[in-house]
């Protein structure tokens, strides 16, 4: 005797088979992407530290923890997308004119092992090119606050994104209350570049003594100098500094 089928059963099987084998890709592909953001927290984390820690500056204490470093790193993951985006085009150049002399011959089971081996180089290649990059960024701005001078946060020129978002800004000080501290009154006549603040504390930079200072942030009040608009009293301190970085220096 004959079995029957419901209507639409045989198609469902099919379904259930790419279901499951894409349910066991995700699986497969969180693994992969835990490492990668664990990579590319170290390497954030490695030119963070090529600034402010060899100006014996802790990350926290200017705010930056796991979360907000991946958070400003939008501007250098577009980097390492155009860089990726560069170098793959004689591959895909070089794959279409395969696929249009060889024709049937081809197929993505046969250059999928390929694709595959390329992906992995790519993703080595810009790993390796965000280690040294990055941090020699860093270092040149670490060079320019021992002397004293301003940073602006490096920019992409081809888009409005952030590579690292480091500075150094020229601040004069002015004690909050008419009964501060005789230090407080004191530093209200230096000259020192604001790095940041956080847990009560603004970190600022003095190049005289080349000496990171902490000051709590409710004994004074900042006022941060623009160098993009620069004017004539700290014309020498924002001398060369620039936002907008061709090629990567």
């Amino acid at each position: 005797m004959a079995s029957s089928t419901e209507p639409g059963e045989g198609d469902q099987e099919p379904r259930r088979r790419k279901g499951s084998a894409a349910i066991a890709a995700i699986d497969q592909l969180a693994p992969a992407l835990a490492i990668i953001a664990a990579a590319w927290y170290a390497v954030l984390t490695f030119s963070y530290d090529q600034f402010y820690r060899r100006l014996t500056v802790s990350l926290s204490d200017v705010g930056l923890g796991y979360a907000s470093i991946l958070a400003n790193s939008v501007g250098t993951a577009f980097a390492v997308v155009v860089i990726a985006a560069v170098l793959s085009v004689p591959v895909i150049v070089g794959m279409v004119l395969v696929w249009l002399l060889r024709g049937r011959e081809v197929s993505w089971r046969t250059t999928r092992p390929y694709i595959r081996r390329w992906l992995v180089s790519l993703g080595i290649a810009c790993f390796l090119i965000a280690i040294f990059v990055l941090p020699a960024i860093s270092s040149t701005r670490y060079a320019r606050v021992k002397e004293g001078k301003a940073v602006l946060p490096p920019r992409l020129p081809v888009a409005d994104f952030t590579l690292l978002p480091i500075h150094a800004d020229p601040v004069t000080l002015e004690p909050a209350a008419k009964d501060s501290a005789p230090s407080i009154v004191a530093m209200a006549k230096g000259s020192f570049l604001y790095l940041g603040q956080a847990n009560g504390a603004v970190v600022l930079y003095d190049s005289h003594r080349q000496q990171v200072i902490y000051v709590p942030a409710s004994d004074v009040v900042l006022r941060v100098t623009n160098c993009h608009v620069q004017s004539e009293s700290v014309k020498e301190v924002c001398a060369g500094a620039k936002s907008v970085i061709w090629p990567f220096a």
